[in-house]
């Protein structure tokens, strides 16, 4: 799937969203920050318009938050407010979790947040540029089956 947006220094951009695999942070049961990946797929409104929007998977969102990060920018220890679904949009951000395993997330990668209690996790944007992050709110009835 690809979308067109405007960064935060107006410089229009195109981004793949990357769908087959997206990473996900949760706590164990120690309390650790840990990754671990989703599988989470994409679905043709074509297909759907013809079949009944009723016959592709949703995920049901509360709240988003659009943030804004600068290059350099890295942020303290914390946990998700929520049960949240982001999508880096204009920059490379660096995600660490409290076991020590860092990720690198891409324009257009997915990442699930569910580790809203622990010890938590830090991101930096380590690109050259601003970053653009668009969060959605996860329903509850959706956590449940992730």
């Amino acid at each position: 799937m690809k979308i067109t947006f405007s960064c935060p220094k107006n410089k229009k951009q195109h981004v793949n969203l990357n769908s087959k695999k997206v990473l996900t942070t949760k706590t164990n049961p120690t309390g650790e920050s840990v990754f671990s990946h989703q599988k989470f797929e994409f679905h043709d409104l074509k297909e759907a318009q013809q079949t009944g929007f009723n016959s592709i998977p949703s995920i049901s969102i509360e709240n988003m938050i659009i943030g804004v990060s600068e290059a350099g920018w890295s942020g303290d220890w914390h946990n998700e407010p929520f049960p949240l679904i982001g999508i880096s949009l204009c920059s490379l951000v660096e995600l660490e979790v409290s076991s020590g395993e860092k990720q690198i997330i891409k324009k257009g990668d997915l990442v699930i947040g569910l580790d809203t209690h622990g010890q938590g996790h830090r991101t930096a944007n380590i690109g050259k540029e601003e970053n653009l992050l668009v969060a959605f709110q996860l329903c509850p009835h959706v956590v449940k089956n992730i």
